[in-house]
Formats: structure tokens, C-alpha cells, sequence
């Protein structure tokens, strides 16, 4: 008797999804974020042909002002993966008798999501020095990382790192005040989130130091 795999749930194809997204689109990505958004949108696209166009216009406009047109171009391409691949965390969140399940499902996806960067991250801790200076023949960072360094002295808590880490619209008062915004990059109080490309994804001796935030 040939032996068929057992087929995948609903739930579990959503989270076999969520490991292709950090590769395919963004290592960041807000799960969440990027439904709600996609779905509100399309829901004024709907409304706007009403004979109300100008208020369905207001709101489609004051929810585009969430994200900018290149994180709203990723929003598209992520949402529609998930629409075509996994349209059950759709029908959930369309379902207002299951948020709670769509809730529960997107916190798994996410960690799934955090959990591929994460590991994908972790295979560059040995030449992280390499990647993060412009001239590393010419100079390394300060203080220098070993390949066995702690979390502790990484990321954040590493003030050449967290430059590159820093959200490119704040690095110009990064650069002026490095001391006081490195300290609020460390405590949450000047968040890095996914809608809030970093530093290091721009280019320049200094990265993103061209950066116009008009």
C-alpha cells in the first residue's frame, strides 16, 4: 500500500508560509500590520465607487499615511502571497467571530518569521566586522567583536551596530547627539520597527546619509 504524506493543516500551512517571507520579501515584516492594512485599503477601493468618493478618498488617504509608498509596495506583494498561498488567515481575519484565532495564528507566523531572520543573522556573527565598515581593511569596529561575542556587547548595545541599526530617519539626530539617542535606541524610547527601514539598507560611506525623508 503506497504511503501518502499526511496533509498539511490549514494552520500549518500558515506557518510554513511565514519561513519563505523574510527570504522572499522583507526580514522585518509585520505580519499583522501589512493585513490590516491591504484589507482596509481594499475595502475603500469598494467604498470609493459609491457616490461618496471624496469622504472614501479622506480615509483611503489617512490610512496610506501609515507607511510609506515603498513599504506600501512590499505591503502588496507580501499580502498577496498570503493570498494566494494561505487565503485561510484571510478568511479569519475577515471573520470578526475569529480574531481571536487570527490573532493566535499571526503571533505563530510572526515568530516564525523572527525565528528564520534570527537564525540566518546568527550564520554572520563571525564576520559581522566585515560587513558592517565600508573600508574594514582600513578600519574595523570599535571595540572589535569575537566570533563567540556575547549578546550583550551586539546589536543595540554596540554603538557603531546600532548606527547601522538606528531607523534612517532618525539618523541624522543620531550622528548629532550620539550618546542620548544610542541610550533610547537601547530603551525602546526611539523604536526600530519593520515600517522603519534601518541605516545599514542604504548606501554611502555613511549609509543613509543622503537620506531625504520628504
Amino acid at each position: 500500500m503506497a504511503h501518502h504524506p499526511k496533509a498539511l493543516s490549514p494552520e500549518d500551512q500558515c506557518i510554513q508560509a511565514a519561513r519563505w517571507i523574510p527570504h522572499a520579501f522583507n526580514m522585518f515584516c509585520d505580519l499583522g500590520e501589512v493585513i490590516k492594512v491591504c484589507l482596509l485599503l481594499k475595502e475603500e477601493g469598494i467604498e470609493s465607487m459609491d457616490k461618496d468618493k471624496d469622504k472614501a478618498s479622506r480615509r483611503h488617504k489617512a490610512i496610506l499615511k501609515r507607511v510609506d509608498a515603498g513599504t506600501w509596495e512590499w505591503y502588496q506583494h507580501v499580502y498577496h502571497y498570503i493570498e494566494d498561498c494561505v487565503p485561510h488567515i484571510i478568511k479569519l481575519m475577515k471573520d470578526k467571530k475569529q480574531h481571536h484565532q487570527f490573532n493566535a495564528l499571526i503571533s505563530k507566523m510572526g515568530k516564525v518569521v523572527r525565528w528564520v531572520w534570527s537564525d540566518d543573522a546568527s550564520h554572520l556573527k563571525k564576520v559581522i566586522g566585515l560587513y558592517a565598515m565600508p573600508y574594514p581593511d582600513k578600519k574595523g569596529l570599535e571595540p572589535p567583536l569575537g566570533s563567540n561575542e556575547s549578546h550583550s556587547r551586539m546589536g543595540f548595545n554596540h554603538l557603531e551596530l546600532a548606527c547601522l541599526l538606528c531607523p534612517v530617519k532618525h539618523l541624522a539626530l543620531f550622528l548629532n547627539n550620539l550618546t542620548e539617542v544610542w541610550k533610547k535606541l537601547q530603551d525602546g524610547h526611539v523604536t526600530a520597527i519593520s515600517a522603519n527601514w534601518p541605516v545599514f539598507l542604504y548606501c554611502g560611506d555613511i549609509p543613509g546619509e543622503d537620506f531625504d525623508p520628504i
